[in-house]
């Protein structure tokens, strides 16, 4: 594989887990995990969002904080 799909699936897999980046993500005024948890909450407020356009009616039956609860874990599940 190339260096740069190896960076990639290292990039994915700390998005899933505690994969250390420091040796790939710039010192900055962020540290590399700080940088990661930026990309994880996109992440997880974009299809958070997909899933509420999707289901809008088990958001009303369960309430919007148990919804949100619901999606946390779902999108854990399926490892993106």
């Amino acid at each position: 594989m190339s260096a740069l799909r190896d960076i990639q699936l290292k990039f994915k897999q700390a998005l899933n887990a505690d994969t250390d980046m420091s040796d790939y993500i710039a010192a900055g005024s962020l540290t590399a995990n700080e940088c990661l948890q930026i990309y994880q909450n996109n992440i997880f407020t974009c299809l958070t969002k997909s899933l509420q356009i999707t289901y809008p009616c088990i958001e009303k039956l369960v309430g919007q904080h148990f919804f949100a609860y619901l999606c946390q874990h779902y999108i854990k599940k399926i490892s993106l």
